[in-house]
């Protein structure tokens, strides 16, 4: 219903604006108990409770609820769900010192966006996993995913623009072209500040 929606989407600026940890998690409380039986919803409100509990380091608290998301999607037989949901679950890792679980969640969505032919959400996915390769220092692969995202990130797509530039950028550096590098990290932070991502 509308009203759930508001209250998952409620949670999420909570969660992911500069709501205190303390006062998302009693939102968080109460919207799972408003959106309990309603599977879709119930899913989307425990993804952002997972990603609360591992910022505060409850990482098998959060584990849980990520897997309890993914149940509720298999059984409403939701791939796109399921694909998307690769994000939160790779945050939980992040947050859990786990990069390589963080970049076995990430590939997982990047190969099943691709198998859709989804091309916005593969390039966001790409470029999002090149930055973590960077990260485990597999260069090679991190700059093949950041070409990827750039051919086929749309120009206004911020979450696939920023991220592949970002990553990019890292790998020159590296390599030691710094104007290069240099050039790419600026347009990433241009194109970040004329969002709330910075």
């Amino acid at each position: 219903s509308e009203e759930m929606w508001g209250l998952v989407s409620a949670l999420g600026s909570a969660v992911f604006g500069p709501t205190p940890v303390v006062e998302a998690m009693t939102l968080s409380r109460e919207v799972l108990l408003h959106v309990k039986g309603h599977p879709g919803h119930e899913a989307d409100a425990s993804l952002l409770v997972a990603q609360l509990e591992s910022m505060r380091g409850n990482v098998e608290a959060a584990r849980a609820k990520i897997a309890h998301a993914r149940s509720l999607f298999r059984e409403l037989g939701q791939t796109h769900s399921l694909a998307e949901m690769t994000d939160a679950a790779s945050v939980v890792e992040w947050y859990a010192g786990d990069l390589l679980a963080a970049e076995r969640e990430k590939r997982s969505g990047y190969e099943a966006f691709r198998s859709m032919a989804a091309d916005a959400f593969q390039a966001t996915w790409a470029a999002w996993l090149a930055d973590l390769l960077v990260l485990l220092d597999r260069d090679d692969e991190a700059l093949h995913l950041a070409l990827e995202s750039e051919e086929l990130a749309a120009k206004d797509d911020v979450t696939a623009q920023v991220p592949w530039r970002m990553a990019k950028a890292k790998v020159l550096a590296r390599r030691g072209a710094g104007a290069e590098s240099g050039q790419l990290a600026q347009e990433a932070v241009h194109i970040a500040e004329r969002t709330d991502w910075l």
